[in-house]
Order: C-alpha cells, then structure tokens, then sequence
C-alpha cells in the first residue's frame, strides 16, 4: 500500500505524498524486519529528496538503500539506486543542478535515465538484462565522464566520503 502510494505520488509530482508514504513504509519495514520493502521506501525517499534538490538527503537515503539492495542481492533495485546515486554525483558536480528546480532535474534526468540505470558492474549484471559487456563499459564511461570521474574508485570513495 505504501509503496503503491509512494509511486503515484513520485509520477504526479507530489512530493508530500511520498514522502510521507515512504516514511510510514520505511518505519513498519524497520519495526517488521522487512529489508526488501525497506529498501524500496528508501528508493522512493531517495527519489523524492533528488526531484526537491536535497542532494544530501537523496544520498543517504539511496546509499542506505543500496547496502540493503546489495545484501538482498537485488540487482535491479542496485541498477535503480547506482542511477540515482547518479544524478546525485552529477547534483554536487555542477554546484546547484538540481537544485535550481523540480523542472530542470525532469528536463536533465533522461540525459542519466536508462542508461546509467543499466551501467552496472559488468561482471554480474550485463548478462542478465542481455545487454554486452561493451554496451556496459559504454554506459559506464558515459556517467564517469558526466560525473566528471576517472574511475569507479573516484565514485565509490565519493559516496564513501563523511561530509557527503
């Protein structure tokens, strides 16, 4: 129920209606155990905290969605999350984007959407959207060159950082 309302909220644009879906799901998933649904109502706070320019929040909650994605060895969730990990990096990259409005993020987004989405790590995901292993290295140096990286360390020891 949470995470349908959570949806329909992220598509119509009402911020207050995911963010409040998603913290009622994230804390019954908390109190329950429930990783996997955890995960989801932090995808969908991530989301919502990236469309209002709050690239810290987004972070963190995508970060902490990710860990459990990983744990749960859930990759398409990991693939959804990596890309909006994404959008965040390339958020503190340009000093403001996209922070300016809801509307450029929307305008902007599509440039890092599905392919940034399928540019994970090639040895255990590209095989199983039957995608090659060159289509992923591709995706790959794309967001590396949109973040303004050289490696995937340079990523990972971003989101690692403490004042992120």
């Amino acid at each position: 129920m949470f995470q349908a309302q959570a949806l329909n909220g992220l598509l119509d644009g009402d911020l207050g209606a995911v963010g409040s879906a998603a913290s009622q799901g994230a804390r019954l998933s908390r109190e329950a155990g429930d990783l996997y649904s955890l995960g989801m109502m932090l995808l969908n706070q991530g989301f919502a905290a990236l469309v209002s320019g709050d690239l810290r929040e987004s972070g963190q909650r995508l970060a902490e969605g990710l860990r459990i994605a990983r744990q749960l060895d859930d990759r398409v969730a990991q693939c959804h999350l990596l890309g909006g990990l994404s959008c965040c990096a390339a958020g503190r990259a340009s000093h403001g984007w996209p922070r300016s409005s809801s509307e450029r993020w929307r305008t902007s987004a599509p440039r890092l959407g599905p392919a940034s989405m399928r540019a994970c790590p090639r040895h255990w995901i590209g095989g199983r959207l039957f995608i090659s292993e060159r289509t992923v290295e591709s995706h790959v140096r794309s967001i590396l060159n949109k973040l303004v990286f050289n490696s995937r360390a340079q990523i990972a020891g971003w989101m690692a950082a403490p004042d992120r």
